[in-house]
């Protein structure tokens, strides 16, 4: 059976974490101007206008769009196959990778650069399979493979 991503909370959960990181980084640029000119607030933003502020805010809410769509439609080929043998997905690298379930030695969960997913690990970095944990069915993934004596670690 194939599990397919659910991009549209993959997006969701990277837009909100994008406008709170673009968003803190400019709070905090703001904020190291101010006091760097002595808290001064005319010298410190005296190269911007009022209507600068909403633009930026802008520029950051739609960056953040554009980044997170764009990742949650790459994603959607992070789908995975389970059949009556094996797992097949995707490796690290993106290349399309069919594990045994007889060469899964572990599989654990990972948060790699805000990106949570799940790794079968196939004995190799290079023979592993990553999936994300927004599948739309994670849950008859998760019992399909507890089924093949396959224990994700915490």
């Amino acid at each position: 059976m194939q599990y397919l991503v659910n991009w549209k909370a993959l997006f969701r959960d990277l837009f909100k974490k994008l406008v709170v990181i673009l968003g803190g980084i400019f709070i905090v640029l703001s904020l190291l101007e101010f006091v760097r000119s002595d808290y001064d607030f005319y010298e410190a933003f005296k190269h911007m206008e009022m209507l600068d502020i909403p633009i930026i805010v802008a520029v950051i809410i739609a960056a953040s769009f554009l980044c997170a769509l764009a990742v949650a439609f790459a994603s959607k080929m992070s789908a995975i196959t389970i059949t009556d043998r094996e797992v097949i997905g995707r490796n690290y690298f993106g290349f399309k990778k069919s594990l045994p379930f007889s060469q899964i030695t572990k599989a654990y969960h990972q948060s790699d650069r805000g990106f949570e997913s799940i790794v079968l690990f196939g004995g190799s970095f290079f023979n592993s399979i990553y999936f994300p944990v927004f599948l739309t069915e994670i849950d008859d993934a998760m019992k399909r493979l507890k089924q093949e004596n396959i224990t994700i670690e915490e």
